[in-house]
């Protein structure tokens, strides 16, 4: 390939990567604002954190269950473009908030998020892939292009409250006494619309703010003054405008996603579409099933037909031939039929069930679980209990501003300077940073000369923090597992959306000071866990290059990461 052609290429790369990445953003600015709000404008009966639940819930079946077999049937892009159509539902739903109209849009909304936290590391995987074979350079790329992706993706949360803090302001939001609440509808509506007054500030007892928020019933009802939505009019304004970035980002993936072909399918999905099927190609997948313990299973599988020099194999129910004579796309075409439905989703879910127990994937189960739980601490918890509670629900955007300005920040260096230093040394400087925002929420004690800038260094530094747990625990599973990225992404989901569905769920049930140490605990556990897991996976890599000669793996050879 010329320079000239190389050039055209890398260009034609980026430019598909970032409309990718910029199509996500839109649908973040508007589905991340709005989960940010729920705790705050839906806090009546805990609409707002029982649907989120819902949504997280139903993300943790669904990935487990469907999203492996969906993505092996559709690929990314078709899952992406069709999975974003349930984020104009679930926006449309919230212009009228109730348990009949946000409990079915939870559930449909659950089903796309889920499928497309599943497919983002798939296509940042595919696009590092796709560079590093035009360039010829492996170096770091999958931290700078995940790294790259995070940071605009975090940039959404930055976007989508400015739009929300502009419109609530815009259309006069103010926080108002409960005797001056009046229902929008008194059968059943769970949304609360405001006149013009304005609770002051002597009224507010902050006593159950901060760390000291239990949810307490009588308490939340004497104070629904602090988180109140706006009027009916810019509810309307900011779901339409919410609903138009949905919809433009459908459009801009469905231009512009690349197809990704079989790209990251474990060897059980695509072994179909490979031309040469030999003992040595099984023996060298690792992640989606131990190599030591397999081999002898995958021999059994593989038998040579005399007859015609092909290879029959019997988990597929195929044969493969060696030679090049056989057009891959009629022969993706016959394996396709050859095998119906249910047995090709039976086939992936033993796949989810052998990652689920790998004991690397075990180790690294309390460090995405800690992600999950952290993102739904800082949504739902931070929001009500330091912002909302405190500064009334306006305050929320901004704050939630300064979140993503933290976390694009981080993402965009992890981008820039992953490939020179160690995924390690990341991972405890968010330790030791979440720890220390976790103490200072602690003794955080709100009154009502309280500085409204005293909780922005949590978003701040929470945020920055959150583009490490992020972006590095979807590097690591890139690099622990490679050869069934789509396997290992989907229970990647699975773990982190189970721990965001888990702070939304007991969010009515603890006082915030005794979820933030269950976060201090599950943190100190996600560290021991990664630390062994990064031993394991050092060793393997050892023991990988002496069959070779002594050739170092790639990854050890070339990168940090």
């Amino acid at each position: 390939m010329s320079k000239t052609s190389t050039k055209r290429a890398i260009r034609k790369l980026w430019i598909s990567f970032f409309l990718y990445s910029f199509g996500v953003f839109m649908i973040y600015s508007a589905y991340g604002t709005l989960l940010s709000l729920q705790s705050s404008i839906n806090v009546v009966d805990g609409l707002g954190t029982f649907t989120v639940a819902i949504i997280y819930g139903t993300a943790v079946f669904f990935t487990l269950f469907c999203v492996p077999p969906i993505y092996r049937r559709f690929g990314a892009k078709k899952c992406v473009c069709w999975c974003e159509i349930t984020y104009v539902i679930y926006t449309i739903a919230n212009i009228y908030p109730t348990f009949y109209t946000m409990v079915p849009a939870s559930f449909i909304v659950g089903m796309g998020d889920c499928m497309l936290w599943s497919c983002m590391p798939l296509l940042n995987s595919f696009f590092s892939k796709r560079y590093t074979s035009i360039t010829g350079k492996s170096a770091g790329v999958e931290s700078r292009f995940s790294g790259y992706f995070y940071g605009i993706f975090q940039m959404s949360k930055i976007s989508g409250n400015v739009v929300s803090y502009t419109v609530l302001y815009a259309f006069n939001l103010k926080s108002i006494p409960e005797a001056n609440v009046t229902s929008a509808n008194t059968e059943g509506n769970s949304s609360i619309f405001v006149s013009e007054e304005i609770l002051p500030l002597e009224t507010i007892d902050y006593q159950h703010c901060g760390a000291n928020d239990c949810q307490n019933a009588t308490i939340v009802s004497n104070s629904l003054g602090q988180y109140v939505p706006a009027s009916k009019l810019s509810i309307y304004m900011l779901m339409s405008i919410l609903t138009l970035l949905c919809v433009a980002a459908i459009i801009i993936h469905v231009i512009f996603i690349p197809d990704t072909g079989e790209h990251g399918m474990s060897r059980r999905a695509s072994k179909a579409s490979n031309l040469k099927v030999t003992e040595k190609d099984s023996a060298q997948v690792d992640g989606c099933n131990d190599r030591n313990n397999n081999d002898e299973t995958d021999k059994k599988n593989v038998n040579k037909d005399s007859t015609n020099g092909c290879t029959k194999t019997a988990d597929a129910n195929l044969i493969v031939c060696e030679e090049m004579a056989i057009d891959p796309k009629l022969l993706k075409r016959k394996i396709k039929q050859s095998k119906s439905n249910l047995a090709f989703t039976i086939s992936t879910l033993k796949d989810v069930v052998k990652h689920i127990i790998n004991l690397k994937q075990l180790l690294m189960t309390p460090i995405i679980l800690y992600t999950g739980l952290t993102y739904g601490f800082l949504t739902s918890e931070l929001t009500r209990s330091y912002s909302s509670c405190v500064f009334g629900v306006a305050s929320v955007p901004i704050h939630m501003t300064f979140y993503g300005i933290g976390a694009t920040i981080v993402s965009i260096m992890l981008g820039k300077f992953g490939k020179n230093v160690h995924r390690t040394a990341f991972f405890i400087i968010a330790m030791i940073c979440d720890g220390t925002i976790y103490a200072y929420a602690l003794i955080w004690s709100p009154t009502s000369d309280t500085s409204y800038w005293s909780v922005i260094p949590m978003y701040l530094i929470l945020g920055g923090m959150q583009g490490i747990w992020v972006s590095n625990s979807q590097v690591v599973q890139i690099k622990y597992f490679p050869h069934c990225l789509d396997v290992a992404c989907s229970v990647w989901n699975v773990w982190f959306m189970l721990g965001i569905a888990t702070q939304f769920a007991w969010s009515t049930s603890f006082c915030v000071s005794t979820k933030i140490y269950i976060q201090i605990g599950v943190l100190i556990l996600s560290m021991i866990g990664y630390a062994i897991a990064e031993i394991l996976h050092r060793r393997q890599l050892k023991s990988q290059r002496r069959p070779h000669g002594g050739e170092i793996g790639e990854e050890s050879k070339k990168s940090p990461l």
